[in-house]
C-alpha cells in the first residue's frame, strides 16, 4: 500500500514540474508559416471596427519578420475575456485562413486560451505600421 501512494505521489510530483516547465517556456508564432505562404493578411482593429487587407508581398513579409522576430511566455487565460486591438488573420493562396492572432498591445498577444506577453522584442513597430495604414486606407 505504501508502494502504491509512493508511485502515485511520484507521479503528481512529475506531472507537476512538466505543467511549470511547459507553461513557462518560449513560445515563438507563425513558426511554421513563411511570408511566401501568405497571399494576404487581413487586419481588424477591435478599437475602430475598421478592416483592411495587406497584399502587398514585402509589406506581408514585414508583418511575419516582426512576429517572428519576438518571443512571448503565456501570461494566463483568455478564456471569456473580450476586447482585441488588431487581430490578424493570414491568408493562404485559396483564400482560407492559414493563422489568425490578436495583438493586444507592443507586449501582448491573444491566442486563445492564452495571452502571451513578450519575452524579447517588442510589437509596437508593427502596431505603428497598422495605425498608419488603417489611417492612409480611411
Amino acid at each position: 500500500m505504501k508502494k502504491k501512494c509512493g508511485y502515485i505521489f511520484v507521479a503528481v510530483v512529475l506531472l507537476l514540474a512538466a505543467a511549470f516547465v511547459w507553461w513557462n517556456r518560449e513560445t515563438t508564432f507563425l513558426s511554421s508559416i513563411t511570408a511566401e505562404e501568405v497571399s494576404a493578411v487581413a487586419v481588424r482593429d477591435g478599437h475602430t471596427g475598421k478592416a483592411f487587407e495587406v497584399t502587398a508581398e514585402e509589406e506581408i513579409a514585414y508583418i511575419v519578420r516582426e512576429i517572428k522576430s519576438a518571443s512571448f511566455h503565456r501570461e494566463g487565460l483568455s478564456l471569456f475575456r473580450m476586447g482585441t486591438w488588431f487581430t490578424l488573420s493570414f491568408l493562404d493562396e485559396q483564400g482560407d485562413v492559414a493563422r489568425e492572432i490578436i495583438v493586444n498591445g507592443a507586449q501582448t498577444i491573444r491566442k486563445d486560451p492564452f495571452f502571451y506577453q513578450t519575452e524579447t522584442g517588442n510589437l509596437q513597430n508593427l502596431i505603428d505600421y497598422f495605425c498608419a495604414t488603417e489611417e492612409s486606407a480611411a
